[in-house]
């Protein structure tokens, strides 16, 4: 298992990481990583060498991590079952569990890092071609993998915006709101949000009002999408809420995705055409930005 290097303890946030691919004995037989050098390196900084139980001896074999959520960087704590499985030798087993969300498959990527301000050490489960990509040296592989970064909750976010039932109106919605704070990385986003911009909208791409869509089965209305104008993975950045109707725009999917993984002048022109339009909204909820902030955020 290789050592973090540099980019990967920055995208991580780690002091300390390490990662394998899962084997077809680890996922079929055993459940469980066989825990080597360089893990049990990052493990041994929150648990000493001598703490783990060995084979079936009546004690805790239970100890404490936080699981790593790549969708959305949020982790949270769970009890994950680690020992030496013989009676004899320094082989070190940290076991899958279902209910923990820790259960990688054959061929995955299984990560274990350490990050200040936690004595507990994180895992983390990636699709490998989907950590492999974020570390490319191929400028076109890293623009699309941060293309994807800059709306990691997307997808689950689009459905409960367009599930049933009216939204109500945000509470002073031209009023700016506390940061939000969480326990865990990630940032909560409101559906009710992202319906009332929808609504407001008139459920109709604000980039271009012919766009045609499907009617919406839970709505009956045409079909778009709410889109966060300054994404909120930059929460962190301002002090100010950014999941605020100011700075959700309603979108036909094609938009929408081209706001995303459209080349450098087509973003561009989305850009400029709802920067202009919102500026002054997006300064009323006290979210300043520049025009050439906004296209530094989305790679142009």
């Amino acid at each position: 298992m290789p050592l973090f290097d540099e980019t990967q303890n920055n995208y991580f946030g780690s002091t300390l990481g390490a990662y394998s691919v899962v084997t077809h004995r680890e996922a079929t037989g055993d459940k469980s990583v066989t825990v080597d050098r360089n893990e049990k390196e990052v493990i041994y900084h929150a648990y000493p060498a001598g703490s783990f139980s060995r084979g079936s001896e009546d004690q805790n074999h239970y100890k404490t991590f936080h699981i790593f959520d790549p969708n959305d960087h949020s982790h949270a704590e769970a009890s994950l079952a680690i020992k030496h499985p013989k009676s004899e030798g320094e082989e070190l087993r940290l076991y899958f569990s279902r209910q923990a969300n820790f259960y990688p498959k054959e061929g995955e990527i299984a990560a274990i890092f350490m990050r200040p301000g936690h004595s507990e050490p994180f895992v983390a489960v990636f699709d490998r071609g989907v950590f492999e990509n974020l570390f490319s040296e191929d400028q076109k592989v890293v623009d699309y993998q941060n293309a994807l970064l800059l709306d990691e909750e997307d997808d689950y976010y689009q459905k409960e915006v367009s599930s049933p039932g009216a939204p109500v109106p945000p509470d002073s919605p031209t009023t700016p709101k506390a940061a939000v704070t969480k326990k865990t990385t990630g940032y909560h986003r409101d559906p009710n949000v992202g319906k009332y911009a929808l609504t407001t909208a008139s459920h109709a791409c604000e980039y271009d009002s012919t766009h045609k869509t499907f009617t919406s089965i839970a709505t009956g209305n045409p079909f778009t999408e709410a889109h966060h104008f300054v994404p909120l993975s930059l929460q962190a950045k301002f002090e100010v809420n950014l999941d605020v109707i100011e700075n959700v725009i309603s979108l036909c999917p094609n938009c929408h995705r081209a706001m995303h993984f459209a080349s450098a002048d087509e973003k561009q022109r989305l850009i400029e055409f709802f920067y202009h339009k919102r500026v002054d909204a997006l300064k009323s909820a006290g979210i300043n930005v520049t025009e050439e902030e906004v296209c530094k955020i989305y790679g142009v």
